[in-house]
C-alpha cells in the first residue's frame, strides 16, 4: 500500500486503526500537488511507504489535524490471520472513590476512558479452528491472548469459528461481543463481561436461518437504559439459494444471550424456474434485501444512536442484470443502503450511487454515522482502463458519499484518492463531529 492519510483525532480515539483522509461534509475535488503524492485539499499523509528515511518524503503532516504513529507493536509471534479487526471501548467507565467496580485507576469521581482494545483475525477452517483475539490494556502498545480463547477446538460448521470475525462493544456495559465463522449454517457469537478475560457462547443463525453465510457477518450493539431493551444484530447473507440470496438479520433484545430470526427467508423456487423479482425498493419487508439476484456483499449493520429510535442501516452492492448475475456478477454496478426506523422489524432500500461499469466489490462497502446523524458511504471502485469483462483490475479508487437525511438522499460521490497510476482499496471509516470523518485505506 502506498500510502495512509489522516483526518482528525478527536480527545478519545474512535478506532484503534486511526489512519484516514479528512473529509468535511462539503469537500472539493481539486488535487494540489505535494512533493510526490496528490493530496485532496484538507487531508494529508501521514505515513508512506515512500516517505521517511535519508532523503525521503517526510511523514510530518502540514496540518494540525494529523498525529504522528508510534512504531510499529507486534502482538503475536505465534498466532496466524488475516483481515484483521481491531475495536476499542471508547464509552465512558463510571468514577468512584468507593466502588472497585468503577474500573477508573487512580480512583476518580468522575467518569473515566480506557480505552480498551481488543483484535481479533480469523486464520481459516483449520484445527484448532478459531479466530485468535488479543487485548491490550494499554492503548495498543502492547497484546496479549486472553486466558479463554473463545470456540477453541469446535467442530467446523458447528459453533467453532476461523472463517471471519468482528467486534462490537456494549455502550453502558462495556460487554464484549465477538463473532466468529464457523462454516456453513452458523455464526457464533462470544459475549464476555470481564473485559475479554472470559466467555461464553451460543450460536446464532443456527436452524432460524439455514445456508451458508458470506463473507461476512458482522454485529452491532445498542445497549439502552432499562426499561428499554438493550438490542444487538448480526447481519449477514444467506446463500441457501445461490441464484437468489438475501440480507439477513438476527436480533437480541436480551443484550447478545437470545437471538431469533427477525428476517423471513423468501420462498424461492428451484431452477430452472424463474426467479421471482427483488422486492421494490421502497417497499417494508421483514429482511433488507430479500431473494435479491443482483446482491453481491454487504458491509457491517451500523446504529444510528443519534437519532431517537435509533435506525440501522446496512451498506450493500448490487451487480449485473439478469438472473444469474450472482453466478456471473457483470455490469452494472449500484450502491445502496438498508434501513430500518423500527429497530429491524422492517427494512427498505435507497439508492446511493449508480457505478455503471465501475466494479465496487474491492472489498467491502462501508458505512458511519457522525454525532449529528449525518451518512458516510465509503468504498474503492475500478476506473476504467485495463479492466476485465466483470469490471474488475485495473486502477482503483477510494470513493465516499454522504446523507444529511437519514439515507433517502445522497451526495455524488467524492474521489478522495484521485492520483493516476496509483491504486488505492478496502477503505473504512469512522465519523465523530458533525461533518468530519475518518477514513483509512
Amino acid at each position: 500500500m502506498k500510502s495512509f492519510s489522516l483526518l482528525r483525532r478527536s480527545r478519545k480515539p474512535l478506532v484503534a486503526a486511526s489512519l484516514g483522509v479528512a473529509l468535511a461534509l462539503v469537500t472539493s475535488l481539486a488535487a494540489q500537488a505535494a512533493t510526490r503524492i496528490r493530496l485532496v485539499p484538507g487531508t494529508a499523509v501521514l505515513l508512506s511507504a515512500a516517505s521517511g528515511g535519508t532523503g525521503g518524503q517526510s511523514t510530518s503532516s502540514t496540518t494540525s489535524r494529523t498525529n504522528i504513529f508510534a512504531p510499529a507493536a507486534y502482538v503475536d509471534y505465534k498466532r496466524i490471520g488475516g483481515e484483521p479487526f481491531v475495536a476499542v471501548d471508547r464509552y465512558p467507565f463510571p468514577g468512584s472513590r468507593t466502588d472497585p467496580a468503577a474500573q477508573c485507576a487512580p480512583a476518580t469521581t468522575t467518569p473515566c476512558y480506557r480505552d480498551l482494545t481488543y483484535a481479533s483475525a480469523p486464520n481459516g477452517f483449520v484445527f484448532p479452528h478459531y479466530s485468535p483475539f488479543w487485548k491490550s490494556d494499554d492503548m495498543g502498545k502492547t497484546f496479549r491472548v486472553p486466558a479463554h480463547v473463545p470456540s477453541y477446538a469446535k467442530t467446523f460448521g458447528q459453533g467453532g469459528g476461523g472463517g471471519d470475525s468482528h467486534i462490537a462493544i456494549g455502550q453502558l456495559t462495556h460487554r464484549v461481543f465477538f463473532v466468529d465463522l464457523p462454516g456453513p449454517g452458523c455464526v457464533t457469537m462470544n459475549i464476555s463481561d470481564d473485559f475479554g478475560e472470559t466467555w461464553e457462547s451460543n450460536q446464532v443463525a443456527c436452524g432460524t436461518s439455514p445456508g451458508t453465510i458470506d463473507d461476512r457477518q458482522w454485529v452491532a450493539a445498542d445497549e439502552n437504559p432499562a426499561p428499554a431493551a438493550s438490542n444487538v444484530y448480526v447481519s449477514f447473507i444467506n446463500f441457501t439459494n445461490i441464484l437468489a440470496p438475501q440480507l439477513t438479520v438476527q436480533k437480541s433484545t436480551d443484550d447478545g444471550e437470545t437471538f431469533g430470526g427477525v428476517c423471513t427467508l423468501a420462498s424461492v423456487p428451484p431452477a430452472p424456474a424463474p426467479l421471482p423479482a427483488p422486492a421494490p425498493d421502497n417497499a417494508p419487508t421483514s429482511c433488507p434485501d430479500p431473494a435479491d439476484f443482483r446482491l453481491q456483499v454487504a458491509g457491517p449493520i451500523v446504529v444510528d444512536r443519534a437519532h431517537e429510535g435509533h435506525p440501522l442501516y446496512i451498506p450493500f452492492i448490487r451487480g449485473g442484470s439478469g438472473p444469474t448475475s450472482q453466478v456471473t456478477p457483470t455490469p452494472p454496478w449500484d450502491l445502496y443502503v438498508a434501513r430500518s426506523l423500527d429497530q429491524g422489524t422492517t427494512w427498505t432500500r435507497h439508492l446511493v450511487a449508480h457505478l455503471g461499469n465501475h466494479n465496487p466489490v474491492n472489498l467491502f462497502p462501508q458505512l458511519s454515522v457522525d454525532r449529528a446523524g449525518n451518512l458516510y458511504f465509503v468504498w474503492s471502485q475500478t476506473q476504467g482502463p485495463g479492466e476485465n469483462a466483470a469490471g474488475l483490475l485495473g486502477e482503483q479508487d477510494v470513493y465516499y458519499s454522504y446523507s444529511t437525511n437519514g439515507g433517502s438522499a445522497w451526495a455524488p460521490p467524492i474521489n478522495i484518492t484521485p492520483s493516476r497510476g496509483k491504486s488505492a482499496i478496502m477503505p473504512w471509516s469512522v465519523a465523530g463531529d458533525a461533518g468530519l470523518i475518518d477514513v483509512v485505506y
